[in-house]
């Protein structure tokens, strides 16, 4: 207030009772004064003057924690996620190694491609080392080894099994054979067993060969032969072989007597006993071991002998005989087959 009051005061000094011819000389006479005077004036009253400020009653709160971070960083390859926590703050926390994060491009050789393997979290082309295990193909026994190229550029064996016309595999099946021969130990051959081949031959090392005709001992019982007087050479008793049509067994000079018959590739001997011969109840017959196969069979009646059918003729049981006719076609007079195939040609009258 005081120096407004003196500024006042001043400029009304000036300006009451003046011309204007004197104001401007009373300005330029006592100007600079009143500037010096004002000047301290001023200066004085500041120095003096005190400003009060007064606040409202209030408490101001300290800040309690800061933030450690504004966003996600990395450190190295380690991924650092900021995080506001429960105070309200942003703080560092460590994810570690995540993959697509802070150049980490894989973790593990799964994560790079199949040429490819992790290497400081950077997938890196492979270096191809290997040894080729084989340079051709080769045989392990029957076993065909083939040698292929795997992926990481080298040759390996590869066991391809059993295949047709490699390692001397000439057949699989009968069917990779031609038709008239079988397959055998992956080889095509004629025979395997004696009915492969026909009846004259038989199955030896998968050949059919010609089987030798000769006079052979039957078990226990000789084929016996009459000498050029007709008479028999160490028996009285006989084995007809003459069997096919009609034919006449009698007991007390015969043994046995043999039926046999040939169908291509198989044939069947039967050696047979007439063992009884009664008017009423017929004959009965048994094989070479003495089982009876067919018993009181009468006039008419039959049975059956190595596959064929003998009918009973005639029989006296005084004359202690009996006739039979066989009629198939292929019954075969004076042989025998045996059980390994051979014929064996016999002797008869």
């Amino acid at each position: 207030m005081k120096l407004r009051t003196i500024i006042f005061i001043f400029g009304m000094f000036l300006i009451i009772g003046c011309t204007p011819e004197e104001e401007q000389a009373a300005r330029e006479k006592y100007l600079p004064e009143v500037e010096e005077f004002v000047k301290n004036v001023v200066q004085e009253e500041l120095e003096n003057y005190t400003i009060n400020i007064t606040y409202p009653n209030e408490t101001i709160e300290e800040p309690t924690c800061f933030d450690e971070c504004s966003t996600d960083t990395c450190e190295n390859n380690d991924y650092i996620s900021c995080l506001k926590k429960e105070d309200g703050c942003k703080n560092k926390v460590n994810k570690g190694i995540i993959l697509d994060k802070c150049r980490v491009e894989c973790i593990t050789d799964d994560d790079c491609s199949s040429n490819e393997e992790c290497l400081d979290y950077k997938c890196e082309i492979k270096e191809i080392v290997c040894v080729d295990e084989c340079f051709d193909t080769d045989c392990l026994g029957s076993d065909f080894i083939d040698c292929v190229s795997k992926s990481d550029g080298c040759r390996d064996e590869v066991n391809k099994g059993k295949i047709r016309f490699k390692c001397g595999i000439d057949c699989l099946t009968d069917s990779d054979c031609s038709i008239d021969r079988k397959c055998k130990d992956y080889q095509c051959v004629i025979c395997l067993i004696n009915s492969d081949c026909t009846i004259d031959k038989k199955c030896e090392n998968y050949e059919c060969v010609e089987i030798i005709r000769t006079k052979l001992e039957l078990e226990n019982y000789y084929v016996l032969i009459k000498d050029l007087n007709n008479s028999y050479l160490d028996s009285t008793k006989q084995v007809v072989t003459n069997t096919c049509g009609d034919f006449t067994i009698d007991m007390d000079t015969d043994e046995y007597f043999v039926v046999t018959k040939i169908n291509g590739k198989e044939g069947e001997t039967a050696v047979l006993q007439l063992s009884k011969v009664h008017d009423t109840n017929g004959v009965t017959i048994k094989d070479y071991t003495g089982t009876v196969i067919a018993e009181n069979k009468k006039v008419g009646k039959t049975f059956d002998a190595a596959d064929m059918t003998v009918t009973v003729v005639n029989l006296t049981q005084g004359d202690s005989n009996a006739s039979f006719s066989i009629s198939d076609s292929l019954c075969v007079n004076n042989m025998i087959i045996t059980k390994d195939g051979e014929k064996i040609d016999i002797p008869f009258e």
